[in-house]
């Protein structure tokens, strides 16, 4: 059975998300964003984290 949940991982397989940037759109994205709720939603639904922990994670834990 095909449905929309598999046709959308299908399409998140095929992407590449290990390109340098990546995070950087999302925080631009977020920063121009009128509708900040929904980004924060989205991006729990597709990675499974708060957008406020997944913040903090990026400022404890990358590179300087």
């Amino acid at each position: 059975m095909i449905d929309s949940d598999t046709i959308l991982k299908d399409i998140m397989d095929e992407s590449d998300f290990e390109f340098s940037g990546i995070s950087l759109d999302i925080f631009e994205i977020y920063k121009g964003s009128r509708d900040k709720k929904a980004l924060r939603q989205m991006l729990f639904e597709f990675a499974g984290i708060e957008f406020g922990e997944y913040l903090n994670r990026c400022l404890m834990e990358t590179t300087r």
